[in-house]
């Protein structure tokens, strides 16, 4: 299969393994980064560091429809979405591995649509499901057979930043129905449906939000350095036992239909 990965460090580090650089050029201007591309385990894994190589890019400064369409032009069968959160659960701890399934898209000022060229035409779609429930099931099965600690499920909101939530957001958050909070996955992951491109999301918890104590960036990158092997790990195992051909279901998006409507037209 041919899969994509958006988000994390230089994985083909950890896996020993060698990788091209493609330069791909998008009518968005450029991606954030160069594509890093090798073969897996008989899958071709194209890789995208969000924030560009060097993790230089703000919040702000990331091109968002580039880096997508970018990795759509590699004709990808999914993308893998990798994040890093805070959890507002009890039951899970720093370094835990979440496959969640739904999004609270609570971002303000970035694109909302890839717009033209790629949808040159007003298009609506579904997003009641965000992330695949069949590559969440995959992931799952062979996570389970080889002892990966992992969790299933859940509600990621992701918010602008780089702030970090108030104590009064949070709860607000909370009394949503927010698990995780993070400030990737919005609009990343409707740009992938927009594209029609199934998207299977792993987020790493490096911290948990208490209504009573802040939120320190110091613990998070403390906790990503030393956490810093599980995600590629999780991967690797991910590559080694995925079939060569997978059937999962796929929504074709299309444009909004207006034949059959009243309109004025350009005279």
């Amino acid at each position: 299969m041919r899969i994509g990965i958006i988000g994390g460090a230089c994985h083909w580090k950890h896996w020993n393994k060698s990788f091209q650089e493609i330069s791909q050029k998008t009518p968005y201007g450029p991606m954030a980064d160069t594509i890093c591309a090798g073969l897996y385990n008989k899958h071709q894994i194209f890789t995208l560091q969000r924030h560009g190589g060097s993790y230089q890019l703000t919040f702000e400064e990331i091109p968002w429809q580039a880096n997508v369409y970018g990795m759509y032009l590699q004709k990808l069968d999914f993308i893998i979405h990798l994040t890093a959160c805070g959890s507002l659960r009890k039951e899970d701890n720093v370094g835990d591995l979440i496959l969640f399934d739904q999004i609270i898209d609570f971002t303000k000022c970035r694109p909302v649509t890839l717009g033209p060229p790629a949808l040159e035409k007003p298009t609506y779609y579904d997003f009641s499901k965000p992330i695949s429930e069949d590559l969440i099931n995959l992931a799952h099965k062979i996570f389970l057979s080889n002892n990966v600690v992992h969790r299933i499920g859940g509600t990621m909101l992701s918010e602008e930043g780089p702030k970090f939530s108030s104590i009064a957001e949070s709860k607000m958050y909370k009394s949503w129905g927010a698990d995780f909070i993070n400030m990737t996955s919005c609009p990343e992951v409707s740009f992938c449906r927009e594209l029609s491109i199934p998207v299977l999301a792993i987020a790493m918890i490096t911290n948990k939000i208490q209504f009573d104590t802040p939120i320190s960036s110091e613990e998070i990158s403390s906790n990503l350095v030393k956490y810093k092997n599980t995600t590629p790990s999780a991967l690797g195992i991910l590559f080694e036992h995925l079939p060569e051909k997978f059937n999962f279901h796929k929504d074709i998006i299309t444009p909004y239909h207006v034949s059959d409507f009243d309109l004025r037209g350009v005279g």
